[in-house]
Order: structure tokens, then C-alpha cells, then sequence
């Protein structure tokens, strides 16, 4: 299915804060109990700037609902020792389940491709490789080492990661193309580009281009959890740029 952006309705903003308000509100109520170990209260504006898809808000909206179920804050103590509610741990594990899942379909397409092109893929091969061992015994992490896990089987378990890493890109492209701004057809290039609305569909765009994709970004997802953006470039021509244009079907 095609991934696309989401069209906010007041009533979907009315839903989320409701949720989010009745979610902060149960664990400021077990903490007076005095309970601890609890999942963090959420900020409805920053909630709401992390959705990018209706798929992804009705996911979050059917959590927030879950955390609403007696017994959902009960306390599970991990062979680490580490203590985390059920409701925060089923969503962890539901999390790495996607992560893993949508990593490894990436995995099987590249090592596929390789059959064309050999090596190609191969740095991204091992970052997938690097993310996947990482997921593997949260259970055992504590402290630090555990959260920062936790965060980013999150982060990895998004359903919007797509979504995230295709409005990075074409940010990041749209920026490191300015180097070009003095060669004939730029400006028909970025107003080509900025019809596209959707950043999977801007990225599978400039893909089709190895000389656009030497202008732009590539992701190294190593450190806290988050993609780590490193900038390729190379001297620009009028005879590459046309060449780039001719492979964009920019005419």
C-alpha cells in the first residue's frame, strides 16, 4: 500500500489531545499512588508534529486507548532487572516487530539487486545488519544502555520512518542542489521536484538518477538512534547536470 501524508481534520486534533490527555492523566494518578517505573507523559504538540500518516495516528490512538485497560500499568521486571510497565513493554515489542520486519524485506531487495550490480548495497547491508543485532537483548540491557535501545526500536518500529526519511532527504537535497543554481534548467528542475508532495515519491524520483543522488544525502543510522546525515557532492557541469536532467526525464 501506498504510503501518503495525512490530511488533518479537526476532529482528528480533537481526538489525539483527548487521548493524550486521558493517557497523562492515569500516570499522574498512579504516580500520587506513588507507583514508579512508568512510561513518560506525553506533549500533544509534539505528538502530533511526529505523525506524518492517518495509518500511524490511528496506531498511536488505539495505544493511548490500550494504556486505558486495567492492569496495563502492571510493573514486568526483565532478566536485566529493569522494570517497565506491560502496556509500555508490549508496545516496545510490537515496535522491533516492525522494525524488523520492514528491515529484513529491505534487506532481501538489496542482496537482490546485488545479482546487477555487485557490491551495490553493500554499505546499507551492514547498517541493516548493525540495527538489527542492536534490537536483540533488550531484555538483558538496563540503565542507559536500555533505553537507548528501547528508543530506538521505536524509532526504527515507526510506521511513518519512510515518511520521516523521504521529507529529510528532499530537505537536504533541495539545500545541496543550490550548488548548481547558476546552470541552465536549475530552476526547472526544483519546480519540477516541488510538484511532488510526497517524500517517498521525491525520493524514488531523485533515485532514478545516480548523478542526483551524488548531489544529495544518504543515511548512516549509527549513534543514539537517530539517522546520522552525511552530504555527497561533486564538481558540477553543465554537461552532467543536462545528463541529470535527461535521467529525471526533466526536459
Amino acid at each position: 500500500m501506498r504510503e501518503s501524508l495525512i490530511r488533518w481534520k479537526i476532529n482528528d486534533y480533537k481526538e489525539l489531545e483527548k487521548a493524550v490527555n486521558s493517557f497523562n492523566r492515569k500516570i499522574k494518578r498512579l504516580e500520587r499512588r506513588g507507583k514508579t517505573s512508568l512510561p513518560e507523559t506525553l506533549d500533544f504538540v509534539e505528538t502530533r508534529k511526529e505523525i506524518r500518516s492517518r495509518k500511524e495516528l490511528n496506531r498511536i490512538l488505539r495505544s493511548l486507548e490500550d494504556f486505558k485497560k486495567k492492569g496495563s500499568e502492571e510493573i514486568i521486571k526483565l532478566q536485566s532487572g529493569t522494570e517497565i510497565t506491560k502496556w509500555e513493554y508490549g508496545e516496545v515489542k510490537k515496535a522491533r516487530r516492525r522494525a524488523k520486519t520492514r528491515l529484513t524485506n529491505e534487506a532481501r531487495k538489496i542482496s537482490a539487486s546485488r545479482n546487477a550490480s555487485i557490491g551495490m548495497g553493500d554499505e546499507r547491508l551492514s547498517q541493516i545488519e548493525s540495527i538489527l543485532e542492536s534490537f536483540e537483548n533488550l531484555e538483558n540491557k538496563k540503565g542507559f544502555e536500555f533505553k537507548r535501545t528501547k528508543e530506538r526500536i521505536l524509532l526504527q518500529g515507526s510506521i511513518d520512518i519512510n515518511l520521516k526519511r523521504g521529507e529529510t532527504f528532499r530537505t537536504n537535497f533541495l539545500e545541496s542542489i543550490k550548488e548548481a543554481s547558476t546552470l541552465e534548467g536549475y530552476d526547472k528542475l526544483v519546480n519540477s521536484l516541488n510538484k511532488i508532495k510526497n517524500p517517498i515519491d521525491f525520493y524514488n524520483k531523485v533515485s532514478k538518477s545516480q548523478i542526483a543522488m551524488d548531489f544529495g544525502i544518504w543515511y548512516k543510522e549509527t549513534g543514539e538512534g537517530t539517522d546520522n546525515i552525511s552530504y555527497g557532492a561533486f564538481a558540477t557541469s553543465q554537461d552532467m547536470f543536462n545528463q541529470m536532467l535527461n535521467e529525471l526525464d526533466i526536459f
